[in-house]
């Protein structure tokens, strides 16, 4: 059998490089990724500089030096892969499908130079090839989205490391941009619009611009109309949309936007099947929204719903899940509310034995367990004041340590 691939490797050329990697692809045997990309550089050197075969050989070549670099995290595979795009650049008409393949693929290679020696350089000429390559990409090609796409990962890679909003601002307009080309069944809209949510919150959150806290309403929206009830991703999106409201109340103040959030998560409570997996997710947000209502109202029947709200979700909840165990500390924490307005102890007691559960459910890096050790704290320092009982007074104190 090797001594056909060696006849075949003489008589194909470039191409025989292609079954070794073929039988890398299906095998995973780097000793053939080895030879694949042997039989390419010498098959390269055979060839003329202006060969019309060359750029695409030398873009197949670095695409093979990229694979062994992932395989084997060797600097020098992405070095001589970059070296290699840039003489395909060099050597590519302006505009040419392969010279806007070659721009995305060396924009690629830069960006796992930069994951691997944080060189800044290579990320910022990563996002010229990006933006070169969908400035030389027509609108209605299939590639445009990937090109912008990549484009915003490296703005958005860049604004994190240098803060620099004029990057963001570009991630968004490119963000808006592929969502403009975008048809509702592609497969990455939900992506691009998770994206773009990300983004315009992001820079909510550093100008305080309502606009764009209400694109982002518009953009969650959107997700959670267009994923099945069914969807694993759904809890996450009703999630988002959920904060972003609180963040427009937070912003506002105005009591009607807090009403419209009610009347949001109201209807989502509706929507949700009895024994869908995001119920309780919708639950747990319907309940804190009138939780905050009775803030501003008093209405002793918002606090009496919510907990109504809050055992259903700790009813459907999977025990130990991040549902079950925000559900356990919610609960209590409108328990000690209503305890605050009834005076019933019995209620002081319940929130107290709920937020033990939870702490005794959570693993050590739960992202919420020091909220719970607080709140386990203060409830503890109630019920000394009321029973005098100094073990919960020592017991609250060194919980209070352990939240640092």
């Amino acid at each position: 059998m090797s001594d056909l691939f060696t006849d075949m490797e003489q008589e194909m050329g470039f191409a025989g490089g292609g079954i070794y990697f073929h039988l890398y692809q299906s095998s995973g045997n780097l000793s053939h990724l080895d030879r694949a990309l042997e039989v390419w550089q010498g098959a390269i050197g055979e060839m003329a500089n202006d060969s019309a075969e060359l750029p695409l050989c030398l873009n197949l070549l670095s695409y093979g030096l990229s694979a062994r670099y992932e395989q084997k995290h060797n600097l020098s595979d992405l070095d001589e892969a970059a070296r290699f795009l840039e003489r395909s650049l060099s050597l590519s008409e302006v505009g040419s499908s392969i010279y806007v393949q070659t721009l995305n693929n060396l924009g690629n290679v830069l960006g796992m130079r930069y994951e691997h020696t944080a060189d800044a350089s290579d990320l910022d000429r990563a996002i010229q090839l990006y933006g070169q390559a969908a400035e030389h990409t027509p609108s209605t090609s299939p590639d445009l989205p990937q090109h912008l796409h990549n484009l915003c990962s490296c703005l958005l890679g860049r604004f994190v490391r240098s803060k620099n909003i004029s990057d963001l601002d570009r991630a968004i307009r490119a963000w808006e941009e592929i969502l403009s080309i975008t048809t509702a069944t592609s497969p990455y809209r939900s992506m691009y619009l998770g994206n773009l949510d990300n983004g315009l919150r992001m820079r909510y959150t550093l100008t305080e611009n309502i606009a764009d806290l209400e694109r982002a309403i518009e953009v969650l929206r959107i997700l959670v109309q267009e994923s099945s009830p069914d969807a694993p991703e759904r809890p996450d999106y009703l999630n988002r949309l959920s904060h972003a409201l609180l963040m427009r109340y937070a912003h506002s103040g105005n009591f009607a936007d807090l009403e419209g959030t009610i009347q949001t998560w109201e209807r989502d409570v509706e929507q949700a099947a009895p024994g869908s997996a995001d119920r309780p997710v919708r639950l747990n947000f319907l309940a804190y929204g009138l939780s905050l209502r009775y803030e501003h109202t008093r209405r002793i029947a918002d606090l009496d719903r919510a907990i109504q709200l809050q055992e259903e979700a700790l009813r459907l909840a999977p025990l130990g899940s991040r549902d079950h165990l925000q559900s356990l500390n919610n609960l209590s924490n409108v328990l000690r509310t209503r305890y605050a307005h009834s005076n019933d102890f019995a209620e002081l007691e319940r929130a107290i034995h709920l937020l033990e559960r939870a702490l005794q459910q959570a693993p050590p890096d739960f992202p919420e367990r020091s909220d719970f050790l607080k709140s386990l704290s203060s409830a503890l320092l109630k019920r000394y004041e009321i029973t005098g009982d100094l073990e919960d007074r020592e017991r609250a104190n060194k919980l209070a340590g352990e939240q640092h």
